[in-house]
């Protein structure tokens, strides 16, 4: 009788992160990711998703690829960040794996300890001036936005973006009419987490 042996030596390739995986190298605030990634082979057989937690340890997850796409979810993350690096096996059992680690932050942490500065005028003062310079400052590792909510005499309310450099943001204003002005600070950071003074 006969026998047929199909030699294969190559080993999946091509490796890439898929939507719905966030991009390389981002903060998220969310404590569950799913991610999906694809890879070149005619005969896949299974698919590894190895990850590095910011304790230290490594785990691994196994998924069944469908037409070269393995998926997962993760959930229950702790704040830090993750490692990602992506395995396949051929059903001859040839393994190949990505180059570059794949990385994101879980950042469940809104920022912190928002208060007014120099040269923002005391709380409840008058001013005799129709332009005002506003600082305020905040804690946060990793920060994006800050605003400022104007509340005018007339009752209406304005957010205004202001000049943000590393956790201080600044804004001018000119041509205030005369009246009470309230002013509320917000701050972001870039996994979205927003914070207001109290």
């Amino acid at each position: 009788y006969n026998i047929s042996i199909t030699l294969d030596t190559t080993s999946p390739s091509t490796f890439r992160f898929i939507n719905p995986t966030r991009s390389n190298n981002t903060n998220s605030s969310n404590t569950t990711l799913d991610l999906a990634f694809q890879f070149s082979e005619s005969n896949p057989d299974t698919a590894f998703l190895q990850v590095g937690f910011p304790s230290g340890t490594y785990t691994n997850y196994t998924a069944t690829p469908s037409s070269g796409i393995a998926r997962y979810s993760l959930s229950s993350l702790s704040d830090g960040i993750h490692n990602f690096s992506m395995f396949a096996n051929d059903t001859s059992n040839n393994q190949g794996t990505n180059s570059t680690l794949y990385k994101i932050n879980i950042d469940t942490t809104s920022p912190t300890s928002l208060r007014f500065i120099s040269p923002t005028k005391s709380n409840n003062t008058d001013s005799v001036n129709s332009t005002l310079d506003l600082a305020f400052q905040f804690t946060e590792t990793n920060p994006h936005i800050s605003q400022i909510q104007i509340g005018f005499p007339n009752g209406t309310y304005e957010n205004r973006t202001s000049s943000t450099s590393g956790n201080t943001g600044t804004l001018a204003l000119r041509g205030l009419e005369n009246g009470l002005h309230n002013f509320t600070m917000f701050a972001n950071d870039t996994a979205g987490n927003q914070a207001t003074n109290t």
